[in-house]
């Protein structure tokens, strides 16, 4: 045995296995051939550029191999490491149609689990790289994989429960012994350092913000692995667990699969039951970890009271859950409720001081109330208190950006990749947003192509792209960018929501009205649909039906700033002055303004006074807003308003002042209106080539409108008046 354990030294995956006689060493080696065999079926029948045959030949033998539930967990241990290619939309509708239950079972737990699967592998490659050690690293996690605590970290990390105890078995001195050898790794290789911030990284009973799973600090590693250590000695494993695991996750998805397809009394009744059993079973922990993650789950599929309630119930269940805690905070703020969710937050940080993510989310609060230079010191805070982890310092980044420190943005992101690699993908397509807003787009389109390279399996890459293509005005492209990130992430809402705009850009408003009908019927729980499918109804001139669609929506979404300031402007248009006024007065002193919300709310009213021909009153307010208002988009409406209003009073210089530095194709119009009444004529037909000819409904009309007016097309046309251009730019400022 030495002699033949010599010959094969070469050999990492070597097992020794005792058997009594022939027959069981030869039904071993073939326990052995049969997983090998099912992993490069499995590869096989999920390439989408196989064989219509090959894949049903690889279909046909993988479900045989799948039976065996040891084959199963092999091909699940390898699976589970990496994320899905987002190529897989055939095999996925292959499965769907043939008769192998077995693969389609893995299908579903894989696609089920993807989440996880990203954060898992996340968090070990950003731990690798704050180490070093590349190659060994790689080692590391194939002997993981081969042992199955990859697999089992996966599972634990997407139930919410015991991953203390997967983590803790493989922290076992035999255990890191053992990948040690697998893996051939140096004495030298920190294995228990990479492993400690690896778990303390994903760990669930301290969720991360989505893209936050970075590697943790020595003293948060090692503050982990005493924790774990006191929670081992206070728990034990008992018979049974795993089956009861089990059988809550399966419920959980059961749950969520008929929330999706509106089957809610369903959905009901096994909630109800799962409660009740795991009250008779589990501890008040579990059992609030379970109604905690089917409140996430529960965003945009149900109404906002119920999401709201089953978080409140895992409150109820384990009360000194500061996860649950964080949750709400997180679901207040998405809401609206800013003011709720800040004071939920700051009682978390009290208690978890040393958890950056209820730091992290007052800091991006507080952005959303408006109070953007406390959002910014909040997040350098937080960054310089916790060093090892980009989040905050991404926030900060996004901060500067939306004040339109567009520079200073850039380079906060750029050093954020510098110092944590391309694996960080916010920094990644933060810095493509960021060139974008600046007008590099060809800049902008090369950092998405990048990020999506090295993240394929992160949506906001795919969309961001497209929506660089749609800023391009290359909209065909734009939209099949879109309609595959919607095929390949289909619980996403970005991609749907892209889609409907592009359509709508396009000129295809009753298909762009028909796509955010379906998509809200998808996502019943989400304003962004209703409030995309009314703006398409104002923009077809049906102002009577989107003033009640935005009216009807705000009884369920009392705090939506998009369907708000979407009722307001159907009721200018309208010439419901009164009615505009009541819902939002001036405030007496301007400078204390701090809510995008609100200065929205302030434009519409100068809105207001400019079509009522109050100019001197629509201008106090339009430079208030220009100088005051730090929201960089909502300041870009407000100096472009500023440079109607000087327009409409024929102060052409002034108007053409107004608009200096604001890069819009919005502000393009009115540089054309300002040039054809200035004469300047070679100006004028630069910014009309300029303009194209765009199919978007309001920015073309104004185009079009100023074009007859100063007779910029020959044609027989009616020519336009001047209350007719000034009425066009107006709707189209009021188109936002």
């Amino acid at each position: 045995m030495s002699g033949l354990r010599s010959l094969l030294s070469q050999f990492t995956d070597v097992e020794t296995i005792e058997c009594q006689d022939v027959d069981s060493a030869i039904a071993h080696l073939e326990r052995a051939r049969r997983k090998a065999v099912a992993l490069p079926l499995a590869l096989i029948f999920l390439d989408d550029n196989a064989l219509e045959c090959t894949r049903r030949e690889a279909a046909s033998e993988l479900e045989l191999l799948l039976e065996s539930k040891d084959i199963a967990a092999a091909v699940r241990d390898r699976l589970y490491s990496a994320p899905l290619p987002v190529n897989v939309r055939v095999a996925l509708e292959f499965a769907s149609g043939a008769p192998t239950p077995f693969l389609k079972q893995l299908l579903d737990d894989t696609i089920c689990l993807q989440p996880s699967i990203v954060r898992v592998r996340e968090a070990w490659d950003r731990s690798c790289f704050a180490i070093g050690h590349s190659v060994a690293s790689e080692g590391a996690r194939l002997s993981l994989c081969d042992l199955g605590y990859w697999r089992r970290l996966v599972e634990a990390h997407h139930d919410r429960a015991q991953y203390d105890l997967v983590a803790w078995e493989i922290l076992h001195p035999l255990q890191l012994v053992t990948i040690r050898t697998r893996a051939r790794l140096a004495h030298t290789y920190p294995l228990r350092q990479v492993v400690l911030r690896w778990m303390a990284a994903c760990r669930p009973a301290a969720i991360r913000h989505a893209y936050s799973a970075e590697p943790m600090s020595t003293d948060d590693a090692l503050d982990y692995e005493q924790d774990l250590l006191g929670r081992r000695k206070r728990s034990r494993s008992h018979s049974g667990a795993d089956e009861a695991l089990a059988r809550v996750s399966s419920q959980q998805r059961s749950i969520v699969k008929l929330w999706r397809s509106h089957k809610f009394r369903e959905a009901d009744r096994i909630l109800g039951q799962l409660i009740q059993q795991q009250r008779k079973d589990s501890t008040a922990e579990q059992l609030g970890k379970t109604l905690s993650k089917l409140g996430m789950q529960a965003m945009h599929l149900l109404p906002m009271e119920k999401c709201l309630s089953l978080t409140r119930l895992a409150i109820e269940a384990n009360p000194h859950d500061v996860t649950a805690r964080t949750q709400l905070a997180t679901q207040l703020a998405a809401f609206g409720f800013l003011t709720e969710a800040l004071a939920v937050c700051q009682g978390c940080i009290v208690e978890q001081p040393k958890d950056v993510v209820p730091r992290c989310l007052e800091a991006t609060i507080l952005k959303q109330m408006g109070r953007l230079r406390d959002a910014l010191e909040a997040f350098q805070r937080t960054a310089s208190e916790f060093p090892d982890d980009p989040f905050p310092l991404n926030g900060a980044a996004d901060v500067l950006k939306v004040m339109g420190y567009y520079s200073e943005a850039l380079e906060a992101y750029q050093s954020v990749t510098r110092t944590y690699g391309s694996t960080n993908v916010v920094s990644r397509t933060g810095e493509a947003d960021v060139l974008k807003l600046m007008g590099h787009l060809g800049e902008a389109l090369h950092v998405y192509d990048e990020a999506i390279r090295d993240h394929p399996g992160e949506v906001v890459a795919w969309s961001g792209k497209a929506d660089v293509l749609m800023t391009m005005d290359r909209l065909p492209e734009a939209l099949v960018a879109y309609q595959h990130a919607s095929s390949e992430f289909t619980n996403e809402l970005g991609p749907r929501s892209g889609i409907a705009e592009v359509l709508r850009a396009m000129g295809r408003l009753p298909e762009a009205l028909a796509e955010y009908r379906k998509a809200g019927q998808a996502f019943p729980g989400c304003a962004m649909f209703r409030s995309g499918a009314a703006h398409i109804l104002k923009l077809m001139g049906r102002l009577h039906d989107a003033l009640a669609e935005y009216e009807q929506y705000l009884l369920e979404f009392p705090n939506d700033e998009y369907l708000s300031s979407g009722r307001i402007s159907c009721l200018l248009l309208l010439g419901s002055s009164d009615a505009v006024r009541g819902l939002c007065p001036l405030p007496a002193d301007l400078k204390l303004v701090s809510s995008q919300a609100d200065w929205i709310a302030i434009h519409m009213l100068g809105m207001l006074e400019l079509r009522s021909g109050d100019y001197a009153a629509a201008l106090r307010i339009f430079s208030a807003g220009k100088h005051y208002c730090e929201w960089a988009d909502t300041r870009a409406y407000f100096a472009m308003a500023l440079a109607a209003t000087y327009v409409r009073q024929r102060q052409w210089l002034a108007a053409r002042n107004a608009l200096n530095g604001i890069d819009a194709i919005k502000a393009d119009v009115l540089r054309l209106h300002v040039s054809c009444a200035a004469e300047d004529v070679a100006s004028a037909r630069k910014l009309f080539a300029r303009l194209g000819r765009s199919t978007d409904v309001p920015l073309a009309n104004a185009r079009d409108t100023i074009a007859r007016r100063y007779r910029l097309t020959s044609g027989s046309e009616a020519v336009a008046t001047d209350d007719d251009v000034f009425e066009s730019e107006a709707r189209l400022l009021l188109a936002a």
